[in-house]
């Protein structure tokens, strides 16, 4: 397998230099492969391969009509609207684990998911530009059209962040009015609530008539109920395990039959925070999420390079998250 170490990125352009397979420093930081008829993009934390619908693989095996995607999951993080270096290890094979963790089990709610397999192998493992580099870190998924909106339920009261921020000034999250004296820890009051943001750079909250507005009522209807079944579903298995997730964001898709597909990555330290229930009956909070790298690029606006103790921070977090959720080692 060939590697290389990379202070640059993004990739560099196709056209000025010979392009590997694979970048890596101190974990993988992005991917090159040369798919026949692919187009590709760079997520936040994958890689993502558009594949040519309907396609016949050398497995024998078909690609779904209604468009599919090799999503591969990356060390990678970024912040602040910048990528920072090293790379995270072991991100990558988590978040692919998380995926296929999660799917099957929403997909027994009735929520339907944009996840098809997580068995890169027997799909890809014959054609020309496959590597077992891709076996333990990507999912095959169906293409969908991401709706402009993050679903977003809370459940309870966060000690930082701008829900408790614009409750500490009026009262209120998202225009929705709660008592006084909810303190960091707590279950809100008829909660979860159900407060969808815009996806921009500060999304901003949005009523749901506007919802229903712009993606039709039966879409916005089944974002909320998604919404709130999503969070008290998995906190319901969660919390056995020794944690909580005080609120979730999630993004959804539309494919081209037209189904509503939870989409991208879910209930991830990327895309959640999970607290730990011992300390929070201490009355302390004790956040499994990316935070520590938001926190450090604030106080750093002007680095991009990620300090080691930090790294090992986070593979700390990563390496806890996997043993209590998936009860393995890292």
């Amino acid at each position: 397998m060939n590697k290389r170490r990379s202070e640059n990125w993004p990739r560099p352009d196709r056209g000025t230099m010979k392009m590997e397979k694979f970048v890596y420093d101190g974990g993988l930081l992005g991917t090159n492969l040369e798919i026949p008829g692919a187009k590709s993009y760079n997520g936040k934390t994958s890689d993502v391969y558009i594949l040519p619908a309907g396609t016949r693989l050398k497995s024998m095996q078909i690609l779904p009509r209604e468009g599919a995607v090799l999503r591969i999951f990356c060390d990678r993080v970024s912040g602040n609207n910048k990528r920072f270096t090293p790379a995270i290890p072991g991100q990558g094979r988590l978040l692919a684990d998380l995926l296929a963790y999660w799917s099957p089990i929403f997909e027994r709610l009735g929520i339907a998911t944009h996840f098809i397999s997580n068995d890169i192998r027997a799909f890809f493992g014959k054609e020309d530009w496959y590597d077992e580099e891709l076996a333990e870190r990507s999912a095959l998924c169906f293409k969908v059209d991401i709706l402009g909106v993050e679903n977003i339920a809370r459940h309870y009261m966060r000690d930082t962040g701008s829900g408790r921020k614009q409750y500490l000034e009026d009262g209120t999250i998202c225009g929705i009015k709660l008592p006084a004296g909810i303190n960091p820890g707590e279950v809100l009051p008829g909660g979860p609530l159900w407060t969808p943001t815009y996806k921009s750079d500060k999304d901003p909250w949005i009523v749901k008539d506007k919802v229903i507005e712009e993606f039709g009522n039966q879409t916005a209807l089944a974002l909320e109920q998604n919404a709130l079944l999503l969070q008290l579903a998995v906190n319901g298995i969660l919390n056995p395990l020794g944690l909580i997730v005080p609120d979730n964001k999630t993004e959804w898709g539309i494919d081209a039959r037209g189904r509503l597909l939870l989409a991208d990555e879910y209930f991830s330290p990327h895309a959640a925070t999970f607290w730990v229930i011992r300390d929070l009956m201490n009355r302390k909070i004790t956040s499994l999420d990316k935070d520590p790298i938001r926190r450090w690029s604030d106080a750093n606006p002007d680095e991009t390079v990620l300090p080691n103790w930090l790294v090992e921070e986070m593979v700390n977090v990563y390496s806890t998250v996997r043993k209590m959720i998936l009860g393995e080692a890292a």
